[in-house]
């Protein structure tokens, strides 16, 4: 019986604090139902609790009932008779992370010789939980590249040649139509995350439709909204070379992120650093890579086009850099609060790695603001100062994506 007992996954965040039964009791009079509180409100798309006799066959009604937004319970319509029984659970937490247990309790006395059956809730194969995180970090990059590229367009490459900032809106608009097909991917895998279930069920309506009650399938049904709708502009932006309203609308991508994620359990300013920190990251990051991709599309124009949109991102950067600092430490004492967390928690722990990522990068931006971007602001750079520059921008973008 002890096999039974539940190992939260690592990336869980919600506890079960009780049970009724609890664990190992032995009850009087068999239970009309089977209850479980946790330390926050939890989600119930995909069976949330399963009651099973030793032999392996289900024993409750299959009705769940929500007395409260931290607790779920599920009732049993049928007397049971003595012997052991096996419960098995599985909800969404508040960040949307699945959290599965399972327990046993007794009906006046254990079945003798421990010959109860093992029954274990469904387990996510790990190849599907390394795809789901890989479409994850995708679909984060491309909001990135899309929200970051829009505000380039805007303030670094306005100056840009027509012909270019055509072919950078198609980019951009490239970009954000794949992002739609990201989003839909993270939809459908966290189907299969969360339910435990193969590929195949995960593209089941039944098992979308699930996903979309959830906070998650929401935030992402909006996120494939806003990115057709920024995909639209930047089309119509590459012809008319307009951007009007285009990276105020990629900047309503930012919050279907932290909706979606830690910061969604901790508050409205929680919500509010991280939608501020990733927005910063966005215009540091993707105003970088567009701004870099527009240098090497410029072909003859390249050098010229540097000396104006150089000096701009770095005015940029700087302001993204400061407002990602304090946002970032702002969110980060909400979690650590104390020094101890930074060693002691796995939050703190990625923390130091990004802070020690970060550090270079600023060495970086020192460097590229002290020595580069004077001379390419006055064209007197050399072809070698050049490369040495467009090395850097590479180098600084392969650090970001580390981080």
């Amino acid at each position: 019986m002890t096999a039974l007992t539940a190992v939260p996954s690592a990336f869980a965040h919600a506890i079960l604090q009780e049970s009724s039964p609890s664990n190992n009791s032995v009850v009087r009079t068999s239970p009309k139902s089977v209850s479980l509180r946790f330390n926050e409100a939890v989600e119930t798309a995909f069976g949330s609790i399963r009651v099973y006799d030793c032999g392996g066959g289900r024993v409750d009604s299959g009705k769940i009932v929500r007395p409260s937004k931290d607790s779920v319970a599920v009732q049993i319509d049928r007397k049971l008779p003595r012997g052991t029984y096996i419960v098995t659970w599985r909800v969404i937490s508040a960040d949307s992370h699945p959290v599965a247990g399972a327990f046993v309790f007794n009906v006046k006395k254990a079945t003798p010789g421990g010959s109860c059956k093992q029954v274990f809730g469904t387990k996510t194969p790990g190849t599907i939980d390394a795809l789901f995180k890989f479409v994850r970090a995708l679909d984060f990059a491309l909001i990135l590249l899309v929200v970051g590229g829009a505000i380039a367009l805007a303030v670094v490459l306005r100056s840009a040649a027509p012909e270019l900032r055509s072919r950078l809106f198609r980019i951009l608009a490239g970009l954000s139509f794949g992002l739609v097909v990201a989003a839909a991917l993270c939809i459908v895998l966290q189907g299969a995350v969360a339910g435990g279930f193969g590929l195949s069920e995960a593209f089941r309506w039944d098992t979308v439709h699930s996903v979309l009650q959830t906070r998650f399938g929401r935030a992402f049904l909006w996120q494939i909204g806003i990115a057709i709708v920024v995909g639209a502009s930047a089309l119509l932006a590459s012809r008319s070379r307009r951007l009007e309203l285009l990276p105020l609308l990629g900047l309503l991508l930012l919050p279907t992120i932290s909706a979606a994620g830690h910061a969604r359990t901790s508050g409205a300013w929680a919500l509010v650093f991280d939608v501020t920190h990733i927005a910063a990251a966005s215009t540091w990051i993707g105003g970088l890579g567009f701004t870099v991709l527009a240098l090497l599309l410029a072909g003859d124009d390249r050098w010229p086009l540097a000396s104006r949109a150089v000096p701009r991102f770095s005015v940029l950067a700087v302001v993204s850099v400061a407002t990602l600092i304090v946002a970032g430490s702002l969110r980060g004492y909400q979690e650590v609060r104390a020094f101890d967390g930074l060693w002691d928690t796995t939050y703190g722990r990625l923390l130091l790695v990004k802070i020690a990522l970060v550090l270079p990068l600023l060495l970086l931006g020192l460097y590229n603001n002290r020595f580069a971007v004077p001379r390419l602001k006055r064209q007197t750079a050399s072809v070698v100062e050049q490369r040495r520059f467009l090395r850097a921008a590479g180098t600084e973008l392969a650090i970001m994506a580390a981080i």
